[in-house]
Parts: structure tokens; C-alpha cells; sequence
């Protein structure tokens, strides 16, 4: 998430008579840093859940939320917002690699996770040879935990694991007596 003054602009964008209007009051973020073998690397991120697309809103804080590009590596990169060509001064942000992020399906416990893209819930489903305690956990690719939940494993499990975030990619892992399972959530 971003946050900040005038990510909207402070205009409406064009107008043609009465009959065309061109509204471009939506912010874009470019992510860019210098790489040795290509040399200037440029991305850019799609916004969403503006708190609000006034205009001049002059000292008032704008909020919005940014999915970074499929395959943009980790490291280190300068952040602007731009909204109608006006850009924002550059701010440090570290982006870290979904690379080696890996959807894993062991045989013990084996794991299933059903709808995956999800929206509120999933339902996990996992197998245990003898009863006990098992924990899921799910956690953003920066690595802090955004839910848990905790249980006494049968010997055929399905948990409906309410996720309450916002959308991106997560990861989730169950811990039993048996083992370890690793998979990726997609939340839309």
C-alpha cells in the first residue's frame, strides 16, 4: 500500500466539448533501479482501493493498494506514483522474489486447498495417519503471519480457513506430528 498527498492529480485530465470526457485521475506506480546487464529496469504496478478519486485534494492523505508485475525480480527499487504525467519524488521500496516460492504437495500429510485463486476462505484438506495437534498458518511473502489456526488432526481433515486479506499471494503452511506442507494462495 501507498501513502501520500495529490496521488489523484490535480486535474481532471481532458475534455472535448460536452461529448467526450477523459478522466486519468488513477494513479500508476513506476518501480525502476539499475541493473549491471540491462541496465535501467523499469516496472509498473496497477492500483486499486483508492480511498479516493478527488482531484486537488490538496493536504489530505491518499491511500491505495498496488500489485507488482508478474516475474519483476527482488531488490531494491526507486517508487513513484504518476497520475496525468505528474510524478511523485522517488521513494526506497523493497520488493522481495516470489522465486522459490513453490507450491509443494507432500504425502504426509498430503494437502489439498480448494478455491485456489480464493476470495474470503479456503478449505484445506489433509490427511494424518494418527490423530494430533496440527497448525496452518498463512503468511505474505514478506514473511509476517496474517492468520492462524489450530486443531486436533483426524485421520481425514477439511478446515475452512477464513483468510480476511487483501488480494495477493500468500503462503500457506501446515504443520502436524507427521511433517510439513507448503502451498501458494492466490487471493483475488
Amino acid at each position: 500500500m501507498a501513502t501520500g498527498t495529490l496521488f489523484n492529480g490535480i486535474s481532471q485530465g481532458a475534455d472535448y466539448g460536452d461529448d467526450w470526457q477523459m478522466p486519468t485521475n488513477y494513479p500508476v506506480i513506476r518501480l525502476s533501479k539499475d541493473n549491471d546487464l540491462y541496465g535501467r529496469l523499469v516496472y509498473y504496478a496497477r492500483t486499486y482501493n483508492w480511498n479516493s478519486t478527488g482531484v486537488m485534494r490538496g493536504s489530505a492523505p491518499d491511500t491505495t493498494w498496488f500489485a507488482l508485475p508478474d516475474g519483476m525480480p527482488g531488490g531494491t527499487y526507486e517508487l513513484e506514483v504518476t497520475a496525468n504525467g505528474i510524478h511523485s519524488d522517488t521513494r526506497p521500496f523493497t520488493a522481495c522474489s516470489t522465486i522459490g516460492v513453490r507450491e509443494a504437495e507432500m504425502t504426509s500429510p498430503g494437502l489439498t486447498i480448494y478455491p485456489n485463486p480464493a476470495k474470503e476462505s479456503v478449505h484445506v484438506s489433509f490427511t494424518a495417519h494418527a490423530p494430533g495437534p496440527y497448525t496452518l498458518s498463512v503468511s505474505d511473502l514478506q514473511g509476517r503471519e496474517v492468520s492462524r489456526q489450530s486443531g486436533t488432526a483426524d485421520r481425514e481433515n477439511n478446515v475452512v480457513l477464513n483468510l480476511g486479506v487483501v488480494p495477493g499471494i500468500y503462503v500457506l503452511k501446515l504443520n502436524t506430528t507427521e511433517g510439513a506442507a507448503v502451498a501458494k494462495i492466490v487471493v483475488e
